[in-house]
């Protein structure tokens, strides 16, 4: 389950109880759509799917992981990993533009 930091509402879930397989493509769209709409980039969707997808498969639990592994797939959707994620990108998107712009 994902819920929208600012509102506390969810925003999106998944019942992994189902013989359902859950795509982790879907959980990094997710986290690109709500950096994106916070820091109001316009395009460059596919470049921050590529970095998240990176950085989540090997530095945000500290070690490699597979992203079709479902352990990392619920890890995803928790509250603190959530947070620590999307504060991340956007402070850093941020800093980069506040940068760029002068």
């Amino acid at each position: 389950m994902f819920r929208d930091i600012d509102v506390d509402e969810v925003k999106w879930s998944t019942d992994l109880g189902q013989d359902l397989d859950p795509m982790p493509q879907a959980a990094i769209v997710y986290f690109v759509k709500s950096i994106m709409q916070q820091t109001q980039l316009v395009g460059s969707h596919e470049i921050l799917y590529e970095k998240l997808k990176f950085y989540i498969l090997n530095y945000l639990f500290n070690k490699p992981v597979a992203l079709d592994d479902l352990n990392v797939i619920r890890n995803l959707s928790d509250d603190r990993v959530r947070v620590l994620l999307l504060e991340l990108f956007i402070k850093t998107i941020n800093r980069l533009e506040h940068r760029l712009v002068g």
